[in-house]
């Protein structure tokens, strides 16, 4: 799938992602939700990051910008 997605995390701000694959996306809060990705990178390693998003948000947008 290889694909660039920009996220905004709460540890490092605003991201750009080369994805591979998603793996999951949870919910934390009302408002923040933490999504397991593998990298599309040389060493394809899975990463979590902490969004500031709700989790049925971010799935709506990963849906909109993967397929």
């Amino acid at each position: 799938m290889k694909k660039f997605v920009e996220l905004k995390t709460i540890e490092k701000g605003n991201v750009l992602v080369n994805v591979n694959h998603i793996v999951s996306i949870e919910s934390l809060t009302d408002d923040t939700s933490r999504v397991l990705l593998v990298g599309g990178g040389k060493n394809s390693t899975m990463l979590y990051y902490t969004i500031s998003e709700s989790a049925e948000t971010m799935k709506r947008k990963l849906w909109e910008l993967l397929l």
